[in-house]
């Protein structure tokens, strides 16, 4: 995902890190109180193109990390 954010937005010296041994690689979260409840099922929708739509649809643009124009 940091790539496709650099592709729309610039290198900003945003720096990719891996995750640590302590974070989980996914979780067992249940959504069934939620749908019951509200209606509401959540989908994994293609996060690349979340991404980018959000860029989009908000006009971001950002000032490099130095503050130089």
């Amino acid at each position: 995902m940091t790539a496709v954010v650099k592709d729309h937005l610039g290198d900003h010296g945003v720096q990719y890190v891996a995750s640590s041994e302590h974070e989980p690689d996914h979780t067992l979260a249940d959504v069934t109180r939620c749908h019951d409840l509200l209606g509401f099922a959540p989908r994994s929708p293609d996060l690349d193109a979340t991404v980018v739509a959000l860029i989009e649809e908000r006009s971001i643009s950002l000032a490099p990390v130095d503050g130089a124009a």
